[in-house]
């Protein structure tokens, strides 16, 4: 009995926020910060009804979700977004883990201007081919670049996929240029997800008897992740001068309305090579 007053109290939590979505749809626009284009309503990212609870409501021209669009507006903050700022004398490069289609375009019509350099990779590089897209591969754990680089390193919510994320990050590290060269960091944390999508964590779950795509769903909430983090991802930026970067460290309440950013965005690891 319990169980269906909780699913009935969801649902009526479900309809209460798409009667605000459309009453808001009605009343103003918004202009997304990761694709630029005007609309009127955000729409949930993978079209369930249950996610109008979780806040992935994502932008219905360029699919970005919440935590796109809170990196696109730290990075238009810190002046590398939709292009870095001039740099006299030198390239400058940026390196795009596993890059989202918005960015791609807006960093892609920048490329080979004033000095910059765009440079998206992945690891299945020919999922980009369907869109007329070239991306390199790369794998994040053996990268091919030479040391120091790249000014600016992008890599969100693709080290919870791989095997060895520490390596991960030291080859992040070797990239970036001494002094001043920039990682970007996101990764799903279990502060950040749906209480009955997975358990509150004090330190990073992460089991070497966890084999099966059954069971990485059951513990870390998605089948293809091997682990689920938790605050202590911090410890694992060995070499970095770490900054954390919560949405309400930079946007006020009316800015997080308008951009409909949740605190489920999650945070920005915002890495300086020293």
């Amino acid at each position: 009995m319990e169980k269906n007053n909780n699913h009935i109290y969801r649902k009526q939590l479900v309809l209460e926020q798409m009667m605000i979505e459309i009453f808001d749809a009605v009343c103003k626009k918004r202009r997304c910060p990761v694709c630029g284009d005007e609309i009127r309503v955000y729409i949930p990212a993978r079209y369930r009804i249950d996610d109008f609870l979780t806040d992935p409501l994502s932008c219905p021209a360029c699919e970005s979700e919440p935590r796109h669009r809170l990196l696109a507006l730290l990075l238009g903050k810190h002046g590398v977004y939709p292009h870095p700022r001039r740099t006299e004398g030198r390239p400058f490069r940026l390196l795009h883990f596993a890059p989202e289609m918005g960015f791609l375009k807006a960093f892609g019509k920048h490329s080979g201007l004033d000095g910059f350099e765009y440079h998206p990779a992945d690891l299945d590089a020919e999922r980009f081919q369907k869109h007329g897209i070239s991306v390199r591969k790369e794998d994040i754990q053996r990268l091919s670049f030479e040391d120091s680089y790249f000014d600016l390193v992008i890599c969100s919510h693709v080290l919870e996929h791989v095997a060895d994320d520490r390596m991960a990050i030291g080859e992040i590290r070797r990239v970036l240029k001494p002094n001043g060269g920039t990682a970007y960091l996101m990764v799903p944390k279990a502060s950040n997800q749906p209480l009955w999508k997975v358990p509150k964590l004090g330190r990073t779950l992460e089991a070497p008897y966890v084999a099966t795509d059954e069971q990485r769903e059951l513990l870390y909430g998605q089948h293809d992740h091997m682990r689920l983090y938790s605050d202590d991802f911090i410890d694992r930026l060995e070499g970095f001068d770490v900054e954390i970067v919560a949405p309400a460290d930079f946007l006020d309440e009316a800015q997080m309305d308008y951009y409909r950013i949740g605190e489920s965005a999650g945070e920005i690891y915002v890495c300086r090579k020293a």
